[in-house]
Formats: structure tokens, sequence, C-alpha cells
């Protein structure tokens, strides 16, 4: 059996002859004036994720991260450049199962400033977004973040002081 870890960094077993999910993903960073940053906090956890999440099979890295981006935000983005972090990440997920992922992080900037909050929350489960808020990025510890981020967060925090 392999050990896996929820959002909440508990350990879950794999049995052997459960499969795994391969789901790669793209999350994005927009920063305010402040050099704040846009996070959302989805219902079936109390911590912050970067706005994203898996890409579909057909869709381009990019197009699945302007998707989720507006998906989850309700603000449409363009993508700026190439990937400023990459990870990878073994997690358990309440809905997918087992999963593998392979995600990028990119810088994003607004198409326009009008935000469409009636596209957030309109799936039918219960994993949808509780709230949209910006955030100092200084201010996120371990605890705040979704695990696969906090590498990425610990990496920028220490390259601003």
């Amino acid at each position: 059996m392999s050990i896996y870890y929820d959002h909440l960094r508990q350990p879950v077993e794999k049995p052997d002859t459960t499969p795994v999910v391969w789901r790669p993903g793209a999350y994005g960073i927009l920063s305010n004036e402040k050099g704040e940053w846009f996070m959302v906090e989805p219902t079936w956890a109390k911590q912050w994720d970067l706005p994203g999440g898996g890409i579909e099979l057909e869709e381009s890295v990019r197009g699945g991260l302007i998707r989720e981006f507006y998906e989850e935000t309700g603000y449409r983005v363009r993508v700026l450049g190439q990937p400023i972090y990459l990870g990878e990440s073994h997690f358990y997920h309440q809905k997918l199962g087992f999963c593998h992922t392979i995600f990028s992080i990119f810088q994003v900037d607004l198409v326009d400033e009008e935000r469409n909050e009636q596209v957030v929350n309109t799936f039918d489960d219960e994993f949808e977004i509780r709230r949209g808020q910006w955030i100092d990025p200084m201010s996120l510890q371990e605890k705040d973040v979704h695990p696969i981020y906090w590498s990425f967060i610990e990496a920028w925090q220490a390259s601003q002081r």
C-alpha cells in the first residue's frame, strides 16, 4: 500500500488494487497594486487555494488555466509568459480519489476589471468556492494553504526577504 495525503495533510492508505487518477493542473497568481494575491477558499477546506485546477484532455495548459480561473473567481485573465513554478504531487481527493499531478503556476493579469460572480459556484456538487479574497502572500503559513502550493509559496517568501 502507498500513503497519500489529503488537503489536511492526513495520511490515506491507497490499496494496491485502486487506480491512480492522472490530473495535470495549472494555477494562476493574480497580483494587485499592493502585491496581494487573489486566492480562493473552497467549501471543503478552510485553506486558501490559488485559482486554477485540472486541465481537460483536449485543452491546452493555458486554456485550462483561463477556464478554471474564470469558473473559480469570475475574473477573465490572460496568462503571462512561461510557468514560474512546476510541481508534482500525489494526493487524495474526496471526489477524485488517489491522484498524481504535475502542475504549473503562472503569473496572470486581468483582461478587464469586471468580475462576473454569477459564474462562481455553478456546479452541482459540494466542491465549490466559498469566497475569493486578496491575501498578502507574506502572511501565509503552511497551515493556511493546500499542501501542493506550500513549497512554491515558501520559496517565494524566502526570495522576498
